[in-house]
């Protein structure tokens, strides 16, 4: 199982669409090595909000976790990099309430 959240890359129909209707995230225009959707909201879409956009990452990659155990594809050799994504996805949720937690109460 694969998935994504869609990055609207330059040059791309979805790109101009955004542009058009400023959903792309003001920190990271023009920074182009900030543009990887596996570590970060590129694009604000109305309603969505970081919190939703960790949530929907951390249950597609529970699921991808549980179907990769189910169909017996586990390979050990790979477990080092099984972890390095575990631990890249608790600590980017510890970084939103670390940053959540800072702008309440000040």
């Amino acid at each position: 199982m694969s998935w994504s959240i869609t990055t609207p890359y330059p040059g791309s129909k979805i790109y101009h669409i955004v542009m058009r209707h400023n959903l792309i995230r003001k920190e990271v225009i023009g920074k182009w090595e900030l543009w990887d959707s596996s570590e970060r909201m590129v694009m604000q879409l109305p309603g969505i909000t970081e919190e939703d956009w960790i949530e929907i990452q951390n249950r597609g990659k529970k699921l991808q976790a549980f179907l990769l155990l189910k169909s017996g594809a586990f390979n050990l050799k790979s477990l080092p990099l099984y972890i390095k994504r575990g631990i890249s996805q608790v600590l980017q949720y510890l970084k939103y309430f670390k940053t959540y937690r800072e702008q309440n109460n000040t």
